[in-house]
């Protein structure tokens, strides 16, 4: 698998967002880099961890600000967040489980769910953010 590079594509127009969507691309790529590792490695265990503590603060500052901003679609949105934290969950219980397909499937599942979160979810909001001029 294919380590992402940021581009202006998944650029939401909002510094802070873009920054914190950097970071989770970064402890992506760090799972890419070592996609050969067991469920017993503690880079997957680390950097697992290290994503649901980081993707919950981002999810929070990102539903704030949409909800400090009236945002139209915030309930939806949220929902989906919800969801990935429900997912990232059963994850982490499947590694405590010794789980050996967990760290491929970890791996895909945050790849694809982060990337179409960014560019078809989060995209929903850039114009509407843009329009109020949060920057």
């Amino acid at each position: 698998m294919e380590k992402i590079n940021w581009t202006n594509e998944y650029s939401v127009g909002v510094k802070a967002l873009d920054d914190q969507h950097k970071e989770i691309i970064r402890l992506i790529n760090t799972l890419i880099e070592g996609s050969n590792d067991t469920v017993d490695s503690a880079i997957t265990f680390n950097v697992l961890t290290e994503m649901m503590t980081y993707a919950q603060k981002h999810l929070d500052f990102e539903e704030n600000l949409l909800e400090q901003h009236h945002y139209f679609d915030l309930m939806n949105h949220a929902a989906k967040h919800v969801r990935y934290l429900e997912k990232v969950a059963k994850f982490s219980f499947g590694t405590m489980a010794r789980d050996e397909n967990i760290p491929k499937d970890l791996l895909e599942f945050l790849q694809n769910w982060w990337l179409h979160h960014i560019l078809e979810e989060d995209m929903q909001y850039k114009a509407f953010f843009k329009e109020r001029g949060i920057k």
